[in-house]
């Protein structure tokens, strides 16, 4: 992704008062005008990085106590357990981009052109996001399974389309994995044809992988959830165990699509303190404008993801149609 960023670009405008009001106002615009599209970095637990500590997060893991079995000998204090701990490092980067206003373009317009601006780049920076953690999520994967007829094929097969058989593998795979279920039990409402929402995963697919198994009989859609309030960004439906998010900016290779399926505590999104995501303004008249000709309005943040336990996330790809 070819992004650019300017040096010491910053907000001013007449007053101390007007500058804060504006720097939170477009920070604001920026930050949650398209929060919509964040649908990768929902399933992660955010852990910024504290001002003055580096651009480097070290998630530190813990291996699980196994289950006792054996009875205590009488008289015979056990031997203190050992905890093992892996460390993980999670390396921030910074992305971000500049747009350019004439004062032609600022005197002519009928629209509100930094207003403007702001909003588009707050579109560009969300998608910007969700692309950067769905790769590093997908490149962070020990282990890639692909659809295939009757079976999920670890590594590498040719992939097929999605269906029933292939979630209910994903689903055994949780099972067996002991994957704690991320949802809680939507109870069921006393509205016509409403449905009751077990506790299940979220599979994040692309539309035309979601869209054949709407057909199938244990699928429910949105609308009949006893509350469809609690459906999140995107959500069309479930199937079983599985609560589905149509995704149109998911990982592509050009011919398999790459589903994702969350369980809790899979991953962690990460930035600096305070600087997660930032927007600036250099004005007409800064730098060499002498005859205010031109206003640079940019977007700056940093950003690192990575998985931190590989048994609670499942990539399953499967082919585009």
């Amino acid at each position: 992704m070819a992004l650019t960023t300017v040096t010491g670009a910053t907000v001013a405008p007449a007053s101390v008062t007007s500058a804060a009001s504006n720097q939170h106002y477009y920070d604001t615009v920026l930050r949650t005008a398209n929060r919509h599209l964040l649908l990768h970095e929902q399933f992660l637990d955010a852990k910024p990085i504290p001002a003055h500590t580096g651009k480097v997060l070290n998630v530190r893991t813990r291996a699980e106590f196994p289950v006792i079995t054996s009875a205590l000998p009488e008289g015979v204090t056990p031997s203190a357990r050992t905890m093992t701990i892996t460390e993980n490092y999670c390396q921030v980067y910074q992305y971000g981009d500049v747009a350019g206003v004439t004062d032609l373009l600022d005197m002519t317009s009928n629209d509100p052109v930094l207003n403007e601006i702001v909003s588009e780049q707050s579109a560009q920076m969300a998608l910007s996001r969700d692309t950067l953690i769905r790769d590093f999520i997908v490149g962070d994967i020990d282990t890639v399974y692909y659809a295939e007829s009757g079976a999920l094929t670890p590594t590498s097969g040719t992939a097929i389309a999605l269906a029933a058989a292939h979630l209910d593998l994903m689903i055994m795979n949780f099972k067996n994995a002991k994957v704690p279920k991320v949802t809680k039990l939507i109870k069921p409402g006393t509205g016509y044809a409403s449905q009751p929402v077990g506790a299940g995963w979220f599979l994040l697919g692309s539309p035309d992988s979601i869209s054949p198994l709407r057909a199938d009989t244990e699928w429910s859609e949105v609308e009949y959830y006893a509350q469809p309030g609690q459906a999140v960004e995107g959500e069309v439906g479930k199937y079983r165990d599985i609560r589905c998010i149509e995704c149109t900016n998911l990982h592509n290779d050009g011919t398999d699509w790459s589903n994702i399926l969350w369980g809790p505590n899979c991953g962690v999104v990460t930035g600096l303190d305070g600087m997660s995501a930032k927007h600036y303004t250099a004005p007409f008249g800064s730098g060499d404008d002498v005859l205010h000709q031109r206003q640079k309005v940019g977007w700056k943040m940093s950003l690192g993801a990575m998985i931190t336990k590989q048994s609670n996330i499942l990539v399953v790809k499967t082919l585009m149609t």
